[in-house]
């Protein structure tokens, strides 16, 4: 197996704010890292949207939005 494998993913608060996390796997499937985005706005919704990896590199960029709870 090669390569490596990213996975973005939302996930709710109890405070009903929504924050994303983006993981990166071995291609068997043990954790590498993992990064999490909580908004500056509390009780804001944050979603991710795109990712993607630089092959020269290996760089993961993510791409999202982020929203106050006032809609912001």
């Amino acid at each position: 197996m090669t390569g490596n494998v990213y996975v973005n993913g939302t996930g709710s608060r109890a405070n009903n704010s929504d924050d994303f996390a983006t993981i990166g796997y071995t291609a068997s499937g043990k954790k590498l890292w993992k990064r999490a985005y909580s908004g500056r706005f509390r009780g804001g919704h944050d979603a991710a949207s795109d990712i993607a990896v630089d092959p020269a590199t290996g760089h993961v960029f993510v791409t999202g939005s982020s929203q106050g709870a006032d809609g912001s």
